[in-house]
C-alpha cells in the first residue's frame, strides 16, 4: 500500500452483496490490491468467508469480494472500513529498501495504529498483522534465529525501523478491550503476481546487469512461498481466540528450507533462461559503495533527485546469514508448509513465462 493520500475522504465501497450475507467470518483485508493482500483474500473467500479489501485503489474486480476504497493514515477512512469485520487482516504497509523516514512512519506506525484503534471502535477480536523478519534484523548474520530474539537498537532503514515500531503496537494491543492480536513475520516471500523481488531481477537480468554475486555466495537464507505465507495467516485467525498462546505473539513463517541465497537466485535465474553470475563482488567492496551511494544521497540527492542503486541495507541482505526457525509456529500454529521449496519455484517461473508469452 503506498504512502501517497487518496483524495478519497472517506472509503468508496463497490456494488456487492452485502458482508452479512455471507457465510463464514466478516474479514478486512488491508493492502488486498497488492501481492500477500490479495492472496489472502482469495483464500478466505475460497474458505467461505465474506471479505472486504481496503487499499488506495481498486486495482482488480471479483464479485465475491466487496472493496472499500480509502487512505490508511486517514483514521476516518479505517473506522468506516472496518465497520462490520469480525477480523482484519492488516497487510498494508510501504515497502522498500531506501526512503526518507516520514511516509514510512505516516503509513507503517500511524497506518497501524489507526487499524488498532478502529478495531476497537467496531468491537474486532481478531487482528492478524503481517510482520516481517527486518523488524529484528541490524545487519548481522542471524542463523536459525527464534523468537527469543530482541529488537535491534538501530535498523539500517526506514522501513524496519518502522514496521518495528508497529509490531511492537500490534503486540501491545492483545487484550485492549476484547482485542486478541498476532503478528507474522513472512521472510523473502515470492510467487505468482509478485511485482517487486522476481520482476526486477529478471529485467535487470535481460539488461545484462546481474554480472556478479555479491559477498562469498556462502551465506544461508530463508526463501517463503506466498501461498505457504497464505496458509499462516489462516491458521492465524483460526487459532487467534481467548486464552490461546497465540495471543500477542510474533511468529516467523519460511518454507523451513534454508538454503544459500546465490543458489537460490541462480537457479531461478536459470530457469528463467538466464545465464546466472558466475564472479563475485567482495563484501567489503559491496558495502563501501553502499556506503558512497548513501553519502551522496545525503548531500546531493535532494537536489539531483539521487536514488542510491545499492545501500547498505540491501548488501546485508545479500551478503548475511538469515534465516530462522519455525518450530513456534509448528507447534502454535499448526503451521506445516503446503508448498516444497522446489514446487514453489516451479510454479512461479511458470507464471512469469506465461506472462512473457502472453506479452509477445
Amino acid at each position: 500500500m503506498s504512502s501517497e493520500r487518496s483524495s478519497t475522504p472517506v472509503p468508496r465501497r463497490s456494488q456487492t452483496p452485502s458482508m452479512s450475507s455471507r457465510a463464514g467470518k466478516a474479514c478486512l483485508v488491508t493492502g488486498g490490491g497488492g501481492f500477500l493482500g490479495r492472496h489472502i483474500a482469495e483464500a478466505l473467500v475460497a474458505a467461505g468467508h465474506s471479505v472486504r479489501i481496503f487499499d488506495r485503489v481498486q486495482t482488480f474486480t471479483d464479485s465475491r469480494i466487496d472493496f472499500a476504497t480509502g487512505d490508511l493514515t486517514k483514521k476516518s477512512d479505517v473506522i468506516h472500513a472496518c465497520e462490520g469485520m469480525d477480523v482484519v487482516f492488516h497487510v498494508a504497509s510501504l515497502t522498500d529498501t531506501w526512503g526518507p523516514y516520514a511516509p514510512f512512519y505516516n503509513v507503517n506506525v500511524i497506518g497501524t495504529q489507526n487499524i488498532i484503534e478502529a478495531c476497537i471502535k467496531n468491537g474486532i477480536k481478531q487482528l492478524v498483522y503481517t510482520s516481517s523478519p527486518s523488524v529484528v534484523f541490524g545487519g548481522e548474520d542471524i542463523e536459525n534465529g527464534d523468537e527469543s530474539l530482541a529488537y535491534p537498537a538501530t535498523h539500517l532503514n526506514a522501513y524496519c525501523s518502522t514496521k518495528a515500531e508497529a509490531e511492537k503496537l500490534v503486540r501491545a494491543a492483545n487484550g485492549k478491550d476484547g482485542l486478541l492480536t498476532v503478528s507474522l513475520r513472512p521472510h523473502a516471500m515470492f510467487g505468482p503476481r509478485d511485482n517487486h523481488f522476481f520482476p526486477q531481477l529478471f529485467e535487470k537480468a535481460k539488461k545484462g546487469q546481474v554480472k556478479y554475486m555479491v559477498g562469498s555466495a556462502q551465506n544461508i537464507v530463508d526463501f517463503t512461498y506466498v501461498g505457504n505465507v497464505v496458509q499462516a495467516h489462516l491458521l492465524a485467525m483460526d487459532k487467534l481466540v481467548e486464552g490461546s498462546p497465540v495471543c500477542g505473539q510474533a511468529y516467523f513463517i519460511t518454507n523451513g528450507e534454508p538454503i544459500k541465497f546465490w543458489d537460490f537466485m541462480n537457479k531461478v535465474l536459470a530457469k528463467m533462461g538466464f545465464t546466472p553470475p558466475t564472479k563475485n563482488i567482495p563484501f567489503s567492496v559491496a558495502y563501501g559503495l553502499a556506503w558512497t551511494f548513501e553519502w551522496t544521497h545525503w548531500f546531493v540527492g535532494k537536489i539531483f533527485n539521487f536514488r542510491p542503486p545499492l545501500n547498505r541495507y540491501m548488501v546485508a541482505n545479500m551478503c548475511t546469514h538469515h534465516y530462522f526457525s519455525i518450530e513456534k509456529a509448528k507447534t502454535e500454529l499448526g503451521y506445516n508448509p503446503e508448498t516444497s521449496l522446489e514446487e514453489a519455484v516451479d510454479l512461479t517461473v511458470a507464471y512469469y513465462k506465461s506472462l512473457e508469452l502472453n506479452q509477445k
